[in-house]
């Protein structure tokens, strides 16, 4: 696998990982308390995030994938990079799902009818 379609991987998986502009859908009005609660949840999920492994664990594991693999091929680096850069896409979109799920669950426990 070339570097352009690493590189291409590796910037999929840190822009998977920005959730600073998620906004869950909520059913009724969006006041002042629901802006300042909506800043506090995207804070926590923050915190979270920070402390979420999954890009880095999905690396480890698909880079000993892809050496599997592309030792069948003859080309053990190729195949280990490859798998690194997929599974480092992977663990980046758990993370964000992670943290979308976190602002919609603190958003419901503050009381908004959140809906998506």
């Amino acid at each position: 696998m070339n570097t352009k379609v690493l590189g291409i991987l590796a910037v999929l998986a840190v822009s998977a990982c920005a959730t600073g502009g998620y906004q869950p859908v909520v059913d009724g009005p969006r006041g002042d308390k629901y802006y300042s609660d909506l800043q506090a949840c995207r804070s926590l999920a923050s915190q979270a995030s920070r402390q979420d492994r999954s890009i880095l664990s999905g690396a480890a594991v698909g880079a000993a994938i892809g050496g599997i693999v592309g030792s069948v091929d003859g080309n053990l680096g190729d195949g280990a990079a490859a798998g690194a850069g997929v599974g480092a896409v992977q663990g980046a979109v758990r993370k964000n799902n992670s943290s979308n799920s976190i602002v919609r669950n603190c958003m419901r426990n503050r009381g908004h009818n959140v809906v998506g």
